[in-house]
């Protein structure tokens, strides 16, 4: 019997706890191949390569690619996507665990319906300490553009990248697409990719299991400043609002012109990751009062105070007259 799902696992830096994420992959009731992609480049020593080739032959990985210059964790992910030939698929992080029953709980939900694209759990999250917490949300169902608003509106942040996605017929539509601003939020792009395609579906079970280390390209994302949090949050909204445009082509219906123009505007939303809703409404707050600063100075000078600045701007001897 052909094997239905690829696990596509890119890595970075993972040999300190990648065994974790295979011992768990090992314990599905489903089989599968698993492709891994080392992303550390020519930094990577000659003992941790050998380190994860063995810790890969040992967990039965189908292939095993060592990438000889550092593509970054989008390009990476492509990388793999494109050597997808079964049906189903899956991302695994590097630092995740599922649950024995994760992938055939998920390919019987998606073999049920038709209309799925994908489907996920809820996510039990691991913080450092060992605290934990779970995350649940909806499934995106009904027409392309219930769909499509539902995704805008409500965001799903770091469900769906950890789903079981049916193999599309062109899986071009499903590559990561890179956001300029250090790649902020492309997982969450990648959300509106699959809703586009088909219903993106939640089992309410909590089989999924983050860690949330603080190497996790996420928190590389908060570390900086909140103008680039600003600008990258703005970069962001435009690729939604280019995707959106692919899905109706050129022509956006009401409810969708609305969501995009309310992510827009607004700085206080329940789909903006709350990091970034608090790096915005800081600098948008302190850029006002900056603004507020230099009118109120404007407003104090005279006109003959305005004429004696215009004469030392302009390198003359200011008339007092």
């Amino acid at each position: 019997m052909e094997t239905e799902i690829s696990i596509l696992m890119p890595t970075y830096r993972a040999a300190g706890f990648l065994e974790r994420t295979l011992k768990s992959l090992r314990s599905q009731t489903v089989e599968f191949d698993l492709h891994i992609s080392h992303d550390d480049g020519l930094s990577d020593s000659q003992k941790n390569i050998r380190h994860l080739d063995d810790l890969a032959q040992k967990y039965g990985a189908k292939q095993v690619y060592h990438q000889a210059r550092q593509l970054g964790w989008v390009q990476n992910m492509n990388w793999l996507l494109s050597r997808v030939e079964t049906p189903f698929f899956m991302i695994m992080p590097h630092d995740d665990e599922l649950a024995p029953s994760y992938l055939e709980t998920m390919l019987m939900a998606l073999k049920h319906n038709p209309k799925a694209i994908s489907a996920h759990s809820d996510l039990v999250w691991i913080l450092p300490g060992g605290r934990e917490g779970i995350d649940t949300a909806t499934s995106i169902e009904g027409d392309l553009a219930t769909r499509v608003e539902k995704m805008i509106r409500w965001h799903f942040i770091g469900f769906v990248q950890r789903a079981l996605v049916r193999t599309p017929q062109n899986l071009k539509d499903l590559y990561l697409i890179e956001n300029p601003c250090f790649n902020f939020a492309c997982d969450t792009l990648w959300t509106l990719q699959l809703a586009m395609l088909g219903e993106v579906l939640h089992i309410n079970q909590p089989l999924y299991r983050k860690h949330t280390l603080k190497t996790s390209t996420h928190r590389a994302w908060l570390r900086h400043n909140d103008r680039a949090l600003c600008k990258a949050w703005e970069q962001h909204n435009a690729q939604i609002a280019e995707r959106a445009m692919v899905a109706f082509n050129g022509t956006l219906p009401p409810q969708i012109v609305s969501a995009i123009q309310r992510r827009e505007v607004l700085m206080d939303m329940p789909e903006m990751p709350l990091p970034v809703r608090q790096a915005v409404k800081r600098f948008y707050k302190s850029s006002l009062w900056r603004w507020l600063i230099r009118l109120h100075r404007k407003a104090r000078i005279s006109h003959r105070d305005r004429k004696y600045f215009a004469g030392y701007k302009n390198k003359r001897k200011p008339s007092l007259s």
